[in-house]
């Protein structure tokens, strides 16, 4: 209901979770949960971990198009999923294609919306299923200027989510998301109101991630 544009937006408001970011959107973004590291978290995205290694993730960067659900796990359960989630556990869904009762036409989503700082964001989507055949396409793209020099952000988003029922309770599934963002890097250049230097403008960090994975049920 909220909207959320990033992974630490949707985490927020979370009970036992307090996210840290860094300057402007698309900074880096950070997770602790009930006093412990910010690596003591384990992030997985259609059953595939994309922690880096010591644990170390980004949240500011993981956009929410398509995401079906979010599981987030807190306390000694999250050690199910592995030694490396001390302190919580936090899973990505991709949505899933379905249709109208009684139809086979595959349903098309689009849409864009916009604000201040040259804020703009677009996305698109075609989903469907067909007997034991479901499927569900999409992309998304998001750019900011931000407020100061060198305080852009953008986002570009593509994945892909197909499924086949070989029986009620065995199926398949082939999950694929590839992000791939830009962040300006800013720094303190005013110091008691004077400017002691120019802006460096070619400053930046960039993130790119492919997550393939397949699955039985």
């Amino acid at each position: 209901n909220m909207q959320p544009v990033a992974l630490s937006d949707a985490l927020r408001f979370l009970p036992g979770a307090i996210v840290s970011t860094v300057g402007q959107r698309g900074g880096q973004a950070s997770l602790f949960v009930r006093g412990g590291d910010s690596r003591y978290n384990k992030f997985i995205i259609d059953g595939v971990p994309v922690d880096d290694p010591g644990g170390t993730f980004d949240l500011g960067v993981i956009p929410m198009q398509q995401v079906d659900r979010i599981e987030f796990t807190r306390g000694p359960e999250s050690a199910l999923y592995g030694t490396d989630a001390m302190t919580s556990t936090v899973q990505l869904f991709s949505a899933a294609g379905s249709t109208r009762a009684g139809s086979l036409k595959p349903e098309l989503r689009f849409g864009a919306d916009g604000g201040n700082f040259a804020t703009a964001h677009g996305y698109a989507s075609v989903s469907g299923a067909y007997k034991k055949f479901d499927y569900n396409l999409f992309g998304d793209q998001f750019n900011t200027e931000g407020k100061g020099a060198n305080d852009d952000y953008s986002n570009s988003s593509q994945g892909a989510n197909a499924g086949f029922a070989m029986t009620p309770n065995v199926g398949l599934r082939f999950h694929v998301r590839h992000s791939n963002n830009r962040s300006g890097v800013q720094s303190e250049y005013i110091f008691n109101g004077a400017q002691l230097l120019p802006h460096d403008m070619d400053q930046s960090a960039r993130t790119a991630s492919l997550d393939q994975f397949r699955k039985g049920e």
